[in-house]
């Protein structure tokens, strides 16, 4: 079995990891954790390495060159070293790595350090990517963030996730209204899911962008890398289960419906695919809910409640399922309590007319 899972490790990166000694292998070397049979087997898992085999398929990476890193083996090799050299600058990491494996030539810059971006990715399910010109038909719609020479991979995740200090919040605490469900139901918001935490909570017209790979979170919380900003991890689980609260059955019914995800197209020839959001979404603890609560998620958490609270219901679904201005909400439905019973009583008088015209014309004949 061991023999089969090194052969799996070895085998080129557009080989999908099937193997579960493969998958708990990843898992124990990327995040120190020891998955067991059920987790490795589990829906919550199955979502990572799908996104796992994706990234893998679309990476501008050499598949078949001897002098490039390309296969899952050299993917856990890159990402131990960044592990231990998280504070590092890129430059210096891909130089210790060429001295190290000595084959890598000037020329082949580029491609390591593509590969060195796309361990990254696997590793911190962060976009990192930088602008490269012999990709013109690229066409992410995942936000990305570039790894400059000169800086640590830690040191563009600090520089990224900040501490919100501007926007100040009018109120307390976020409403009891304020998930995911209502959000859909009364304001009709689109909510699509995500695999890259750069666009958690991003708001983008009538779209909610959420970040679904709770269980990968948790192995990042609790391998404490040092990668992250304080808090961060955290504070991105709650910033979750703020809304999605297992406690109302509404947003675990509609979670249900919600399992499978479209992730974004890479490029122009890729076909959309669905694909399995994390299980244990349904199963989050409860999150506070009070606004100073989020430093690093309050302003996009403020910008999508705003929006929320601005929206007037537009049709009578929405109408049925806001109750956030009861009075106001009472005004309608007596207007279309109103508009029923007019409408309802005008079919009732035109029937009668037609009964009584008919009945008239009856009467005609017999007496003629």
């Amino acid at each position: 079995m061991e023999e089969v899972t090194e052969k799996s490790l070895r085998s080129n990166l557009r080989a999908p990891v099937t193997s579960e000694q493969h998958r708990t292998n990843i898992i124990s070397r990327f995040w120190r954790s020891a998955p067991t049979e059920s987790d490795v087997q589990s829906d919550a898992l199955r979502a990572y390495f799908e996104y796992y085999r994706e990234e893998c398929c679309s990476a501008n990476i050499p598949v078949h060159s001897v002098q490039a890193p390309n296969s899952h083996q050299d993917i856990l090799h890159i990402v131990e070293l960044l592990i231990d050299k998280s504070g590092t600058s890129k430059s210096d990491v891909l130089e210790h790595y060429r001295d190290v494996y000595d084959y890598f030539f000037e020329e082949q810059y580029a491609p390591l350090s593509d590969t060195f971006e796309l361990a990254a990715r696997l590793w911190l399910m962060v976009n990192i990517r930088s602008p490269n010109p012999d990709l013109g038909s690229y066409v992410s719609f995942n936000t990305a963030l570039p790894w400059p020479d000169e800086k640590s991979v830690a040191e563009i995740l600090r520089d990224n996730f900040t501490i919100d200090c501007v926007m100040k919040a009018q109120r307390k605490a976020f409403s009891k209204r304020f998930t995911l469900y209502h959000l859909e139901k009364i304001a009709g918001f689109q909510i699509l899911w995500t695999d890259n935490l750069l666009d958690h909570l991003r708001l983008v017209d009538d779209t909610i962008y959420i970040f679904h790979n709770v269980t990968v979170l948790r192995f990042l919380l609790a391998a404490n890398l040092h990668v992250y900003p304080d808090s961060f991890l955290q504070e991105t689980l709650n910033s979750i289960s703020l809304l999605l609260p297992s406690s109302i059955i509404e947003c675990n019914t509609w979670l249900k419906s919600r399992s499978h995800h479209s992730r974004p197209l890479l490029f122009p020839h890729q076909r959309r695919r669905r694909h399995q959001i994390d299980s244990t979404l349904r199963y989050l603890p409860s999150a506070p809910r009070e606004v100073e609560a989020y430093s690093y998620w309050k302003e996009r958490l403020l910008v999508i409640e705003e929006a929320f609270e601005e929206h007037e219901p537009a049709t009578l679904s929405q109408w049925y399922y806001d109750q956030r201005k009861k009075a106001q909400s009472y005004f309608f439905w007596i207007g279309v309590s109103g508009l029923v019973l007019t409408t309802l009583f005008g079919f009732v008088s035109m029937v009668a007319s037609v009964i009584q015209a008919w009945a008239s014309v009856q009467a005609l004949r017999r007496v003629s």
